[in-house]
């Protein structure tokens, strides 16, 4: 009998706290948020038959051999970072 009433509470005080019910729309707000921040929903249609297929061969060539030797030479910073902590 003991062990049944403890059962009984715990169930209760953990079935008691829970809900079955769907809090809403889960996500919502931040899928309007992203919804906000585009400028022309409709771009994509408007831009359709007036957009370029294709890239020329010898432009992607030099694009990508502009891209690999700038790519391999990283700038340095040569501005030094001081830190005055007091006086």
């Amino acid at each position: 009998m003991k062990y049944f009433l403890v059962i009984a509470l715990t169930l209760t005080s953990v079935l008691g706290c829970s809900s079955l019910e769907h809090q809403g729309d889960m996500g919502g707000s931040a899928r309007a948020m992203m919804s906000e921040q585009i400028a022309n929903p409709n771009a994509a249609a408007e831009a359709e038959g007036k957009t370029q297929r294709g890239l020329d061969g010898q432009v992607g060539e030099q694009i990508m051999k502009t891209y690999r030797q700038n790519i391999a030479k990283p700038t340095e910073v040569n501005n030094e970072i001081q830190i005055n902590v007091g006086s």
